[in-house]
């Protein structure tokens, strides 16, 4: 029975920990790497900004983005999505899991 349950709400893919990327950013006078795992999901890669004067007021307040209580310039994002086992339509779940970081005004 424990098999049974295990293909009707297991998931496979997402986050793979062997295929890694390293992402560098500058923020001014310090070095920010991420090493995170590639993304399964195939999408358009934007141009990817890696200077980050934050301490500059009007860089930051042209980029800054709100979201409830939160200031913040965003930095970057990745996501993996994870698929059913045995997927039956249209009620299949689908799983999503997204790195997201910020720099943020406090």
């Amino acid at each position: 029975m424990g098999l049974l349950k295990r293909l009707w709400q297991g998931f496979v893919g997402g986050a793979d920990f062997i295929q890694l990327v390293n992402e560098r950013f500058i923020l001014e006078d310090k070095l920010l790497k991420i090493t995170i795992p590639i993304s399964n999901i195939v999408a358009r890669q934007l141009p990817k900004e890696v200077n980050y004067p934050y301490r500059n007021r009007y860089w930051f307040n042209t980029k800054q983005k709100t979201h409830t209580h939160e200031t913040y310039v965003h930095i970057y994002t990745r996501v993996w999505m994870y698929l059913p086992i045995v997927g039956i339509f249209p009620r299949s779940e689908y799983r999503m899991l997204s790195s997201v970081f910020r720099i943020k005004k406090t």
